[in-house]
């Protein structure tokens, strides 16, 4: 109880030492526990239209990823221009951060409006195709977070042509290497807000 931050990571590390490694998202809810974490959990995570806009193995379910998307929606949407360090480290100083003070019914409105206009203009929702099972970090950050900008510019913005979705300029920004660079980061999210606006 009287640990601070470092010392719980700096614990978890070592004691997470057996064949199956924890994940980022569950060292950072044991770690960084609190609203903030709950709130992710509890109220978005099982937002229908979240569940029915992207897809997850039962592994990927049980180890967090679901959450991962969010907190990294909610992370990007405030501080995108921010990254400098490694993006797991990003995501632990902004979940800390949020666990000290953070508007639940702000967020949660940020959240259903981001899922709206992706439910009603984009026609797999977060996923690459129908049947895909996984949804893809780089896509749903590019396109979560592109749409809370486009959003924010215009609330009332309607997009004439999603044909871009398929193109090749949009998949080379989302597959090429290096995504966790903060250029990468800043380009994919910019190139989906830019192709909204227009």
């Amino acid at each position: 109880d009287k640990s601070d931050d470092e010392v719980r990571f700096m614990m978890f590390e070592r004691i997470n030492t057996g064949s199956d490694i924890l994940k980022d998202m569950e060292k950072r809810k044991g770690i960084y526990g609190g609203k903030f974490i709950d709130f992710v959990y509890k109220e978005c995570a099982n937002h229908p239209l979240f569940i029915s806009n992207t897809s997850f193995t039962d592994k990927m379910e049980k180890r967090g990823e679901p959450q991962e998307l969010i907190i990294r929606f909610f992370a990007y949407s405030d501080r995108y221009t921010e990254v400098k360090t490694g993006v797991n480290e990003f995501l632990n100083d902004y979940t800390s951060d949020m666990n000290k003070s953070f508007n639940k019914k702000v967020f949660f409105k940020r959240f259903e409006r981001m899922l709206k206009f992706v439910n009603d203009h984009f026609p797999y929702g977060f996923k690459k195709s129908p049947n895909s099972n996984k949804t893809p970090r780089v896509r749903f950050d590019s396109i979560s977070v592109g749409v809370h900008l486009a959003l924010k510019e215009n609330d009332n913005i309607n997009p004439n042509n999603m044909d871009w979705l398929e193109s090749k300029e949009f998949n080379t920004i989302i597959t090429a290497g290096g995504q966790n660079a903060p250029s990468a980061i800043k380009k994919r999210i910019e190139f989906v807000r830019d192709k909204i606006i227009k």
